[in-house]
């Protein structure tokens, strides 16, 4: 992709050219809305990033520890051991640390599916931050913490009541589907059958 299609590309997620604030978000989220003088929707944004942080960290063998004779990718954080399981589905049979292969490629969906959550989130941090900065040189208004909260409760209340269900939906339903379509991809048969064996991507 050469660069003026990536720049037009990256330009349509956002909605408009980048801004100092747009930047400031991009690398750290809420980062601009501080910039903006909107500590209520800085906090908001930065709580995700936060907690996608703090389970990498508390996940990983940093908090956890490791055992001996422990392979080196055990000790990673979920999203980061989740990937590499999704990828590799294992490297190790037998003995005490034995790998799962389907185990590691659900881990590896649901891992992938958070991540595109936070992308999503990413994106509105950004785009967020650049209209709040344009209406604030247009108009010499910004939008306070408390009428923010409020279009958030409005506007995402329905979302919030159905998440649960949405939720179920993924596990009991989208999950087994994505699962049962990608193992037509490995090479899972009679010679190759979990846990006792590890399966590969084809």
């Amino acid at each position: 992709m050469s660069k003026n299609k990536t720049q037009k590309w990256w330009q349509k997620l956002i909605g408009q050219k980048m801004t100092a604030s747009g930047w400031l978000s991009f690398f750290v989220f809420g980062l601009g809305q501080l910039k903006n003088k909107q500590k209520g929707k800085a906090l908001f944004f930065f709580a995700f990033q936060f907690v996608y942080i703090a389970i990498e960290v508390l996940t990983s063998s940093v908090v956890t520890g490791s055992l001996p004779g422990q392979p080196e990718y055990w000790g990673y954080g979920f999203f980061r051991k989740s990937l590499y399981g999704f990828i590799t589905l294992g490297e190790t049979t037998g003995g005490r640390f034995r790998d799962n292969s389907p185990v590691m490629m659900i881990e590896g969906i649901i891992a992938i599916f958070l991540l595109l959550i936070l992308f999503v989130i990413w994106i509105m941090n950004i785009r967020d931050a650049n209209e709040s900065y344009l209406s604030y040189k247009r108009t010499g208004e910004i939008q306070s913490s408390k009428e923010f909260y409020k279009e958030v409760f409005e506007t995402g209340f329905a979302y919030v009541v159905s998440a649960p269900a949405l939720i179920l939906m993924l596990f009991v339903s989208i999950l087994p589907i994505i699962f049962s379509f990608l193992t037509a991809f490995t090479n899972w048969d009679a010679y190759h059958n979990p846990p006792a064996d590890l399966i590969d991507w084809v």
